[in-house]
């Protein structure tokens, strides 16, 4: 069965066929086809169609009649970011806004000392940084945004307090960005704590390094520790 999606880009429409037969999970597949065919993030779309809005996270159930559109709506306060000058990535601002890097690159943009690339950030050239690490920023800071009462601006005053109670960091980061981080690998947990150290993102680098310490260091031999080569 296929259908066509209309998905508007800042004023700009953009229409994709899909085939509706072939999903198997209807909300999660059809949001993902959008990403990787936009490169914007599934976080920062929504769908309108027979008049309720849909998010990717959201609990509702998702019925798609046989003969309709779909409407797709990307946030307008995104910013491409091109990674090793390969792969390109949308992603909201104000998650940027807490990479004290990007941050001082738009200082030197608005003073004048290096040329504004259309609203671009551009990221490497390094291994550090890739699509999947970016992703884990992403998905830790709405996690993070949500039990800190959708604040945008939240990392901004975050202090873990030192030293830091046993299983304490749940209490404070919350389930969801607890339970995020406990599925991940340690070797995907360690390049995350990398990339936060060089883009600058101080208050995830907290808490990456005190799970870490916490879930892998934490009343373990020397040995053990010894054998995580994490430093």
């Amino acid at each position: 069965m296929i259908k066509q999606l209309f998905i508007k880009i800042q004023s700009k429409t953009n229409v994709f066929t899909f085939d509706k037969s072939t999903m198997k999970d209807l909300k999660t597949e059809l949001f993902q086809f959008v990403e990787d065919r936009t490169s914007i993030h599934k976080l920062f779309f929504r769908l309108e169609y027979a008049g309720k809005s849909y998010r990717w996270l959201d609990s509702q159930e998702m019925i798609i009649e046989a003969n309709s559109n779909l409407n797709f709506f990307a946030n307008h306060n995104l910013k491409k970011v091109v990674i090793n000058k390969k792969e390109d990535m949308y992603v909201e601002k104000s998650i940027l806004k807490q990479s004290n890097l990007i941050e001082s690159m738009n200082e030197l943009v608005s003073d004048g000392i290096i040329e504004k690339d259309n609203n671009i950030v551009h990221l490497g050239d390094t291994d550090i940084v890739c699509k999947s690490v970016i992703d884990n920023w992403i998905m830790l800071s709405y996690y993070l945004m949500k039990t800190f009462g959708n604040d945008p601006n939240f990392h901004v005053k975050f202090s873990l307090q030192k030293p830091l109670p046993n299983n304490y960091l749940e209490k404070i980061i919350g389930e969801k960005s607890n339970s995020y981080l406990d599925n991940l690998e340690l070797e995907q947990l360690k390049k995350l704590a990398t990339f936060c150290d060089y883009m600058d993102i101080s208050y995830l680098l907290e808490i990456v390094c005190a799970f870490i310490a916490n879930k892998y260091v934490k009343n373990k031999k020397i040995e053990e520790i010894k054998s995580l080569n994490l430093i």
